[in-house]
């Protein structure tokens, strides 16, 4: 095995709009990462095509973060349904579990791959209105699987989880010492429309490339 070897890392924190990666420094904001594969395993890739349209009358907004394990929880509501969705980085949509949804609304039974290459029976389901704090969303499709393997094992309400496209209008900064999350409307250069609130500055810069809205960085295993 040669000294150095090239490999492909997901990204964690990312910002939509800016083709870096921003880490902060213990002074401003400080991130550490999780395990995307806990909360995909044995669930479908989800469909990339949907457009998940951010709306809410606000620039700057902070949502509280829970956790359960490494698992990373917002409350949302989604139609008349409250709970929790959690935040999976290497995920690219939303996906719902088939336990609190209706089936009246609920399109075909399909069969998908989850990353791990098992066959899990999918769904579509119809959303009215999904909630996250001050920001919602309208009228869009996303993919249903049964999750209550995930409930089981933390003991949570768990809706669903949703990935990095349903975040695609925002700057995104992710401060999990302070268990927040931070969104920033940004304009058609990715910059932040809100002025007002100085943009910290990060520790390391890092060129990142998306892929079916997943962001990856290259890095260097050294020995």
């Amino acid at each position: 095995m040669p000294s150095q070897r090239k490999l492909i890392a997901l990204l964690l924190l990312m910002l939509w709009s800016f083709q870096h990666f921003l880490f902060a420094g213990n002074d401003t904001k400080t991130s550490v990462g999780h395990s995307p594969g806990s909360v995909n395993k044995n669930v479908p890739v989800e469909n990339n095509d949907v457009i998940y349209k951010a709306l809410g009358d606000f620039q700057s907004l902070t949502i509280p973060l829970k956790r359960a394990g490494k698992l990373i929880l917002i409350d949302a509501m989604i139609d008349s349904v409250a709970g929790n969705l959690i935040f999976d980085t290497g995920s690219a949509g939303l996906v719902l579990n088939s336990m609190y949804f209706r089936s009246t609304r609920r399109s075909p039974l399909l069969e998908s791959g989850g990353i791990t290459g098992a066959v899990a029976g999918v769904t579509k389901y119809y959303i009215n209105q999904m909630q996250l704090s001050d920001v919602f969303y309208r009228n869009f499709e996303a993919d249903m699987t049964d999750l209550g393997h995930l409930e089981r094992a933390r003991k949570i309400k768990i809706l669903g989880f949703f990935g990095l496209s349903v975040l695609k209008d925002f700057e995104v900064v992710l401060d999990l010492r302070n268990n927040l999350l931070e969104l920033h409307r940004i304009d058609k250069k990715g910059k932040r429309i809100n002025n007002l609130l100085a943009v910290p500055k990060f520790d390391v810069l890092l060129p990142m490339r998306n892929v079916s809205n997943i962001m990856f960085i290259e890095g260097e295993n050294r020995r």
